[in-house]
């Protein structure tokens, strides 16, 4: 869709919307008579992500903000905090966005490293992008999923898994959630 806006003799401001051909014809209408040359403006880009990997996977806009609330205010945020936060194991703590996602927001967002360690930046937690990188890359590639093979310098985004799931309730809830 292509936006148009001009100003009809009368001082008339007319804002159109439309393609192409239609604009043309209504500015060819009125084209004999005196006006403002229209501007023209060009559709705003759409920003989806194509999926290149084939899985199905398509990025929303992902909101960080969200993410961080519903970590603090979840049903089992104390849990949370006492079986994650005062751990030490970057794993845990490297799935617990994607379980968010996964769990609250119906698994609409793919994380990158960066999203994660902006999420614990946040959370006034101290979590290197090239940590979580290499995490990712190790020891937490049997849980999650990427949307495209790793490389060099660009961003993958990830969600986890069923397995990932099964592995951070575990940890999450002991053994009463078996």
């Amino acid at each position: 869709m292509v936006k148009a806006s001009f100003i009809l003799p009368d001082g008339t401001l007319v804002n159109i919307e439309g393609v192409t051909d239609e604009i043309k014809e209504v500015l060819d209408y009125y084209s004999g008579k005196t006006i403002n040359r229209p501007t023209i403006i060009s559709p705003p880009k759409v920003t989806k992500q194509k999926d290149v990997s084939g899985k199905g996977f398509v990025q929303n806009e992902t909101n960080l903000v969200d993410i961080i609330n519903k970590i603090k205010s979840c049903d089992e945020s104390e849990l949370i905090e006492s079986q994650i936060f005062d751990k030490s194991s970057r794993l845990e703590r490297i799935l617990l966005p994607m379980y968010i996602v996964k769990k609250y927001f119906n698994d609409d967002w793919l994380l990158s490293s960066g999203d994660i360690s902006k999420i614990y930046s946040d959370l006034g937690i101290h979590l290197v992008i090239q940590s979580v990188s290499n995490v990712l890359s190790d020891s937490a590639k049997h849980y999650v999923m990427g949307d495209k093979v790793r490389t060099s310098g660009v961003p993958t985004k990830y969600k986890i898994g069923r397995k990932g799931m099964k592995y951070l309730e575990k940890v999450i809830f002991g053994d009463k959630n078996d």
